[in-house]
Formats: structure tokens, C-alpha cells, sequence
């Protein structure tokens, strides 16, 4: 009993320390990447990190005198306790760890290879600590937040993290500062995934501050709760019940058991269309396999997770005004698939000819999965025609017949929640920006990395509509019936969309009032959509149109209705019923 006791209470202290550890390294390592520092405070830390690592891999070595059956205890941790080999090793052999990331990257010189190698190992250890707290997930029963409010605080956390990594003098040239309120709309753009810049991303962003927008680019378009949900369940040992239901609300499964299952094919699907992007766009570049080119791969990895997660962030300062065409149509690509959603992705999956089942293809599709299909080719052909019929193109009039409808087709894939561009937005005629602005309140599809009221919503409304003109109270489709609860929530939707749209312009045409209005209709359009698209006004906005289009951008990421339902403490119905009246509408 004694023992036991002293246990735990040695268990506590080292649970402390290793939060300390946890702290202490998250410092070290903003200071290591993110400072110029002299060599003397360089050669400090370093000495710093390495006692880091003597401390953290001697609690390890206690914890396991106090585990009563170790083989378990190391199984069920196997990937932390790999990492804290990794982390005896490189302090056994530091100059050959060095070496090797030398081999791997022989561009870069000492000092930054020693600077990439301490970034490394202090990312591990931050990482090996971040598993062992979400062992400790029962702290979220405790959560009585509504699940919205937990969804829309993670993304609020992590911008307010990345807009003050922005702020780091090495995330942007030597004299080069930016102000605050740029770095704030910059990682609000790259978590909600939006695109809109204020700033030049390729000018006034150092390599550093470049990675730091692509890691939000990722983090953003997967989702905080969806990447600690799968490292909680595939690398920490699972997580409660509690979690599981507040993820299955997140992620609209239809049960619980299925949470941890869609979570391994978001991962899976997002870093092998990613890693394909990546393939071809280094390839498309002219990159080759001899001459192997790290500017071609880092261009195609930063655009490929871009494109995918409908970011449309670009490292040319002309966006892809210049690429080839094998370039933009996969980009083009990318975007498409990555505004799917992912789970109509994972029904795709049902279509592959080893599958064995006995269903006829066209059944193992769900009703959502070919609602969403047909719906996205509408919407992408139809864009298309309006803007390649319908806009003279009068800036460029040497565009042949095939580049004008190449163009056109990128616009209207682009303007379903990607913003890259091949031609000047602000140059097209104005029924072309209608059409773009229609595209990108729609958006993307349930489920995706894209924002807007979603490609279900508007066509499950329009669908209801024309029901109830034909005078039918049912709404069917694909031989199966909408559920009522669907079509209130399509409503809903579309409804709470144009408030914010409505009220959203006519603040932001008060207080710039030296603008366009059709412009700034389309700037904030193309937030809430989570778009990127802009007719040249993004960097030219005052500090409280830049705050309110930063809330648009925010809106459009979490959902509109999840954003409201955010703000208000959840509410049970009565178990009771009152006499129904109809009431005059219409």
C-alpha cells in the first residue's frame, strides 16, 4: 500500500517535470528558429537542450521501476519510447546526426543545419510530450463546452499561436518587420485556409515564416481536434468515450465506432494526394531525378498542401499567373479533390475494381456522395461556359479560343474556396465577378478543407423548393427520402449566410467608403467562402476592414451555424408539446 502510494506521488512530480520540460523546450525552440542570435547565446541553449534531454530520458528510465508489467507498459507506448531512443542516440552521437541531415540537405550551411538539427530534436521532445498528455484525455469529460465552441476555440488558439510565430524576426527578411495586425489576418487566412493576403508572401516572408504559414495551411485544413484525435488514438493509446461523441459531432459520422476509422482515411488520403501533388509538380517544373532541385520540391510541396487544403496561398508574387499548364491543371486537380470532402473520398474508395462486394457500383455510392458529385460538375462546367461566354477578356487580347476557356475553367474551380489565379481578378468584367461571387458562396463540399454554405446545402434547398411548387411534401432523391432534419439545417444555413453576407457588406462599404462596393462585396464573399480570390482591395484595407474581414474568414472556417451555436450555452428541448397554428407566410 506504501508502495503504491509512493508511486504515485513520484508519478505526480514526474508529470510535473515533464511539464516543465514540455515549457522549457516550446521556449528554447522559438528562440533557436525564430531569433538571430549570437554565438554565445547560441552555443547556450544548445548546452540547455542537451541537459533537456539527459532530464527527460532519466524520468523515462524511473517511470519504468514503477510499472508492474513492462512489456505492456512498452508496447502500448512504443512510438514515444522510439523517440526517446532517437533522442539517446543523437546525444551519444550528436556530430553524426549532423552529418546525416548534412548528406540529406548539403545546400544549407553549418550553422544552419546545426539550427535545423536542435529545431528537430526540440520538436520531439515537444511532440513525445504532447502524446503523453493526451494519454491523459479523461480531462475532457470535464469539458461541458458545446462542441462547436471546443471546434471554433481550436482553430481561435491556433491563430492567435501562428500570427505571434509570424512576429518572429526570422519569419521575415533582416529590417523587414510587419505590423501585427498584417501577421494576425496572415495566420488567419493560412488556418482558415482562405488565401487573402495583405502582404507579399514570397517578398516579405523569410523561409522560416514561409514553413510556419504552410504548417497552418495544414494544421487549418485537417483540423486541431482532427490531428489530436488520431495521434490520441493511433500513437497514445486511444481516447474516451466523452472525446469520441464530441468528435463524431465534429465530423458528422453517423456513430461512434466509426470516428477512429474516418479519422485514418482523412490522414491517409490528405498525405497521398499531397505527396502526389507534390510528385508532379516538381516534375511539371522542370525538376528531374539526376539533377535533383530543392526549389522544385519545396514549390511543389508548399502548392501541393495548398491547393489540396483550398488555401491558395503561392510562393510567386503573381500567384500562378505564370505557370504552365501542366502546372495549373494540377493544381487545378488538387482542388477539386480536396473540395470533395473527405468523406465522399472515402465512399470513392467503394468503386475500386478489387473491391469485392456484390452491390453494383452506382448503390455503393451514398445519396451524399452522388449528390455532392453531380453537384460539384454543375457548378465547375457551368461557371466555366457563364465566365468563358460572358467576359470579353479585354485585358490580354492576344488569349487564344483554348487559353480563355482554360481561364475560365480555373476561375471556377478556384472560386469554389481556393483563390489561386491565373489572371487578374480585378480585370475581369463585372456580370464574370458575379458569377465568381455566386461560386464562392456556395463553396466546397461537406466535410472538405473549403468553406462557403456548402454544395449540399444549396442543392438540397433548390431541390425543396421545386418540390414544393410541384405541391409535394416529401423531398426524394436517389430512391431515398431527406431526412426533415436535413433540409432545416440546409435553411438554416443558407439563411444565416446571407445575415452575415448582408450585414457584413454594408459595414464594410461604411467604413471604406473610397472603394468599390461591387469590389468589397466580392472581398468579403471571398472570405466567408474561405476563397482568396480579391479585385486588388485585400491590400489596401484599413485596420478595421482587415479585423472585419479576419471575422468573416473565421466564420466561414467554423461553419456558420456552428459559430453561433458557439456563443450560446446548449439548451434542452421541453418534454412537452404546445397546440399547433398555422401561421399566414408567403
Amino acid at each position: 500500500m506504501i508502495k503504491a502510494e509512493t508511486s504515485k506521488i513520484i508519478k505526480k512530480y514526474l508529470d510535473i517535470l515533464l511539464s516543465g520540460i514540455g515549457l522549457l523546450s516550446v521556449i528554447l525552440l522559438i528562440f533557436v528558429i525564430g531569433f538571430r542570435l549570437p554565438t554565445w547565446q547560441f552555443n547556450l541553449i544548445n548546452e540547455l537542450i542537451d541537459f533537456l534531454i539527459v532530464i527527460y530520458i532519466l524520468q523515462e528510465f524511473i517511470r519504468l521501476l514503477f510499472v508492474s508489467k513492462l512489456f505492456r507498459y512498452l508496447k502500448d507506448r512504443w512510438f514515444d519510447n522510439t523517440l526517446a531512443l532517437l533522442l539517446l542516440v543523437t546525444l551519444i552521437f550528436p556530430s553524426t546526426m549532423i552529418d546525416i541531415v548534412r548528406i540529406i540537405m548539403p545546400q544549407f550551411s553549418i550553422k544552419e543545419l546545426t539550427i535545423l538539427y536542435i529545431g528537430i530534436i526540440q520538436s520531439t521532445i515537444i511532440f513525445t510530450i504532447i502524446l503523453k498528455t493526451l494519454r491523459y484525455n479523461y480531462m475532457f469529460s470535464k469539458i461541458k463546452l458545446h462542441p462547436g465552441a471546443i471546434f471554433a476555440l481550436s482553430f481561435a488558439f491556433l491563430i492567435i499561436s501562428g500570427s505571434l510565430l509570424l512576429m518572429l524576426p526570422r519569419a521575415t527578411p533582416p529590417g523587414n518587420p510587419i505590423r501585427y495586425i498584417d501577421a494576425l489576418f496572415t495566420s488567419t487566412s493560412a488556418v482558415c485556409v482562405t488565401g487573402l493576403i495583405v502582404v507579399d508572401t514570397a517578398k516579405d516572408f523569410a523561409p522560416l515564416g514561409k514553413v510556419i504559414i504552410l504548417f497552418l495551411i495544414q494544421v487549418g485544413g485537417l483540423g486541431v481536434m482532427t490531428l489530436t484525435t488520431f495521434f490520441a488514438s493511433y500513437l497514445a493509446g486511444g481516447v474516451s468515450i466523452h472525446f469520441r461523441l464530441l468528435m463524431k459531432d465534429m465530423l458528422s459520422s453517423d456513430n461512434i465506432g466509426q470516428v477512429t476509422g474516418l479519422l485514418l482515411k482523412i490522414v491517409f488520403f490528405t498525405f497521398s494526394i499531397e505527396f502526389a501533388g507534390t510528385v508532379f509538380l516538381y516534375f511539371f517544373q522542370g525538376g528531374t531525378i539526376n539533377h535533383f532541385n530543392w526549389d522544385y520540391l519545396y514549390s511543389g510541396v508548399f502548392h501541393s498542401v495548398s491547393a489540396f487544403c483550398n488555401a491558395g496561398f503561392s510562393l510567386y508574387s503573381e500567384n500562378l499567373a505564370n505557370v504552365n499548364f501542366y502546372f495549373g491543371t494540377v493544381i487545378m486537380a488538387l482542388i477539386v479533390i480536396g473540395g470533395l470532402g473527405f468523406t465522399v473520398l472515402a465512399n470513392l474508395t467503394d468503386l475500386l475494381p478489387w473491391r469485392k462486394e456484390k452491390q453494383k457500383l452506382i448503390h455503393r455510392l451514398s445519396a451524399s456522395s452522388k449528390l455532392v458529385l453531380i453537384t460539384t460538375g454543375i457548378l465547375i462546367i457551368s461557371g466555366a461556359l457563364l465566365i468563358y461566354f460572358g467576359d470579353p477578356f479585354s485585358f490580354d487580347k492576344n488569349l487564344t479560343s483554348a487559353e480563355k476557356f482554360f481561364h475560365s475553367l480555373f476561375c471556377s474551380i478556384t472560386a469554389r474556396t481556393t483563390g489561386y489565379n491565373t489572371i487578374p481578378i480585378e480585370k475581369l468584367a463585372v456580370p464574370s465577378a458575379l458569377v465568381l461571387i455566386v461560386l464562392m458562396w456556395i463553396g466546397a463540399s461537406p466535410g472538405s478543407t473549403g468553406g462557403g454554405i456548402k454544395t449540399t446545402t444549396i442543392s438540397i434547398t433548390l431541390i425543396t423548393l421545386f418540390k414544393a411548387i410541384r405541391g409535394k411534401d416529401r423531398v426524394e432523391l436517389f430512391r431515398r427520402r431527406i431526412a426533415t432534419a436535413s433540409i432545416q439545417k440546409a435553411f438554416l444555413v443558407l439563411l444565416a449566410s446571407i445575415v452575415v453576407l448582408c450585414i457584413g457588406s454594408i459595414i464594410l462599404i461604411f467604413i471604406e467608403p473610397d472603394k468599390d462596393p461591387i469590389n468589397l462585396i466580392f472581398e468579403l464573399t471571398s472570405a466567408f467562402g474561405t476563397v482568396g480570390l480579391s479585385r486588388d482591395v485585400t491590400c489596401h484595407l484599413g485596420v478595421g476592414g482587415k479585423l472585419l474581414i479576419i471575422l468573416t474568414m473565421y466564420i466561414g472556417r467554423i461553419g456558420v451555424l456552428t459559430f453561433f451555436s458557439s456563443l450560446v450555452a446548449p439548451k434542452y428541448e421541453a418534454r412537452y408539446s404546445l397546440p399547433n397554428e398555422g401561421i399566414m407566410v408567403g
